[in-house]
Order: C-alpha cells, then structure tokens, then sequence
C-alpha cells in the first residue's frame, strides 16, 4: 500500500497543503511545532477515519475555520482508493471513498491498509486492559472489515442499555435488559475473540 498524494485544506495548523511523496522513503523534516505529526495523522485519517492521537473530530479543524478536508489515494498494485474527507467542527462528517459518499469505517478499512507505531503505543504495555482492547479493536476493523461493523453494533447497544441503567436503576424491565445484554455478548464473541484467537496463533 502507498500513497500517492495527500491534500489537505484547514486541518490543523495547515491552511492549505499538498504532499506527494518520492519512491521509497520519505522523512518529514522540521522544527518542533511545525506540523509533521499532523501530515502523519491525516495519513492515519484517511485510513481509519480517526486520529491517532485519539482527539475528537472537532479538534482537526483548523482555528477559525468551519470544517477540515483531508484527501488523499492510495495504491496497492494494480488497484487504488481515493478517499476524501470532509470534517465540521460540529455535526456529522462525509466521507467519500473512490467518488462514493456515506462511506463507513469498514469500506475504507477494506481497501486501505496503514499501521502507525507511536511512542505512545508503549502505553500498550504500561497502561490498562481497556487501552488494549481499542488497539485490538482498530487492528482487527483493518483485518477484519466486518469487525468495524460489529463494533459499532456492540458500542450502539452498549449505550442503550448503559443509558437504559442509569435512567431506570434495579427498577430496569428485566426482559429488555436481556434482549440489550445478549447483543454485546453476541459482538464481544464475533468482533473481538475471533480476531484474538488468529493473532495469538
């Protein structure tokens, strides 16, 4: 998998920025501050349309403007993607993936390849088990597309029936709770063991 070129408008520091990289190895040179970590993150981006360093959305929005686009294509062999991006500071993004709209996580995890390893990822080791499962979670959607879909389903019902808790206590419907408690039980076992299971091998 590489990258062909990158474009990006408002994101970050960059008002408006176009990278086209060189055959074989490339390495972003500059000062502290400069915005190399951000080229890097909209790379990640557009990969699994998330930051790697977890910040929300809204955040990649450059300071006084309304929304950021991040696009960029990718080839592997003799196939491409181009995936564009456009995110508000508020409200939903589109995500376009080869001129299609409403792309989800799993369409582009499905044809773009990319891991990024980060001083940070030592966090994996020295912080706690939910810090484990997320990375194994993002590793597997990009293994696995049909493991992003299945997480989203997991987190949906998840947060009904946490929502559903927190506004009824012990008085919660029983039967609901067993209808809400057997989807995550259902996605734990197809999303997150199965992929654990082919790592560990």
């Amino acid at each position: 998998m590489h990258l062909i070129w990158l474009e990006l408008r408002d994101f970050r520091s960059y008002r408006v920025f176009s990278f086209r990289p060189e055959p074989g190895v490339n390495v972003l040179v500059g000062d502290n501050g400069s915005g190399k970590t951000s080229i890097l993150e909209a790379i990640g981006y557009l990969a699994s349309l998330a930051s790697f360093r977890r910040s929300p959305d809204g955040a990649l929005v450059r300071r006084g403007a309304d929304a950021a686009i991040v696009r960029g294509e990718f080839s592997s062999g003799p196939t491409g993607a181009l995936v564009e991006i456009e995110t508000p500071v508020s409200g939903r993004r589109r995500v376009l993936l080869n001129g299609k709209g409403n792309r989800s996580r799993a369409d582009v995890a499905g044809v773009v390849a990319l891991v990024a390893f980060l001083p940070d990822d030592l966090d994996l080791v020295k912080r706690g088990p939910s810090y484990r499962r997320e990375y194994v979670d993002d590793v597997a959607a990009q293994a696995w597309p049909t493991a992003a879909v299945e997480q989203t389903d997991y987190e949906r019902v998840l947060r009904q029936r946490n929502a559903l808790l927190r506004r009824d206590g012990r008085r919660a419907d029983s039967e609901t709770l067993d209808v809400l408690d057997e989807g995550p039980a259902q996605g734990a076992g197809n999303s997150i063991t199965t992929p654990i299971g082919v790592m560990t091998r």
